[in-house]
Parts: structure tokens; C-alpha cells; sequence
């Protein structure tokens, strides 16, 4: 594979997942990947989030923020809906305009990049960004990458014997 994912957000909302504020993204479709995945801060605000959290209005915008590993995206709870709801508002009174979505997409091991790497996706409404893997070459430890690899492996092996006895049982 020649490129790697990115998964496009507004501000500030790559920034609460890496200082630990927000616990999952979430989306109105569910993506069928896992592991490794680029975070990517696009050139939208979500202004009443950023109030919420009394962070600068000013941020660069068409930049790789970070990475993390991406575990197997499902669908919210209501609790999980409400708890994202919550943290989205910081906790405070009254709404800030945003709701959770239906799918989770909850990341693990999320590191920020020592430096923001600036990109420039193709043109057009997409869901997801193809990284070319020369603009993060040298960024992430290459033990990572194959530790995780090897944790995707795993995953769908599971997943696939878990799909397995569930139909035996049918």
C-alpha cells in the first residue's frame, strides 16, 4: 500500500481527541477499517465547540495533527451519544449546536506529530484521504507500523472465527 488513511475532521475536534477531552469521533456512516489512520484538521470550525472549550479561534487549518490506531467502527449507544454530547459542550450548560453521530470511530495509542505536516487533499467532498506514505515517511516509528499491522492481522482473524461460530450456531 502506497498511501495511508486520513480521517478528515473540523476543528478543534482532532485537538480534544489528542489531549484526551473527546473520546471517539463519530460519523453518519460506518467505515469497514481499522488500524492505522492520519489525523487530518480540514478548513472548517465547529465554533460553538471551540467556545465550549475556550480554545483560539485562530489554528492551522490543511494539516496532519497526528495518528492513531483505530479500532473496529460500531455504532453508539445512547449513553455513549449522550456522554460525546457532553464532552463536545465541555461539560457545561445548554448545547453547542453539535450531536453524535451514529457510528463510533474510537481511536487507541493516539500520538500528536512533533510538528503538523501540512497536506493538500484532492478536490471534492470525501470521506476519508489517501495520504501518500512519502508525505509521513520518517514521521512514524516503523515498529509501530508493523506492531500494528500485526494487530489488524489479529483482529480479523478474530473476527472472522467469531462470525464463524456465530453461523455454526444458527
Amino acid at each position: 500500500m502506497d498511501f495511508v488513511y486520513a480521517l478528515p475532521n473540523s476543528y478543534p475536534y482532532n485537538e480534544l481527541l489528542l489531549s484526551g477531552k473527546l473520546s471517539a469521533k463519530t460519523r453518519e456512516w460506518k467505515w469497514n477499517h481499522s488500524g492505522l489512520v492520519l489525523l487530518y484538521t480540514s478548513t472548517s470550525t465547529a465554533k460553538g465547540v471551540v467556545k465550549a472549550h475556550g480554545l483560539p479561534k485562530e489554528h492551522e487549518t490543511g494539516v496532519l495533527v497526528g495518528y492513531g490506531f483505530l479500532r473496529p467502527v460500531r455504532y453508539n449507544t445512547w449513553e455513549e451519544q449522550n456522554d460525546l454530547e457532553r464532552e463536545f459542550n465541555n461539560d457545561g450548560e445548554g448545547s453547542c449546536g453539535v450531536f453524535a453521530g451514529l457510528y463510533r470511530y474510537e481511536f487507541s495509542e493516539l500520538i500528536r506529530f512533533k510538528k503538523p505536516i501540512p497536506f493538500k487533499p484532492k478536490q471534492g467532498s470525501v470521506r476519508v484521504l489517501r495520504v501518500p506514505i512519502q508525505v509521513i515517511e520518517g514521521k512514524i516509528p516503523a515498529r509501530t507500523l508493523r506492531a500494528w499491522a500485526a494487530r489488524v492481522e489479529r483482529l480479523k482473524i478474530a473476527m472472522k472465527e467469531g462470525l464463524q461460530q456465530h453461523e455454526s450456531h444458527d
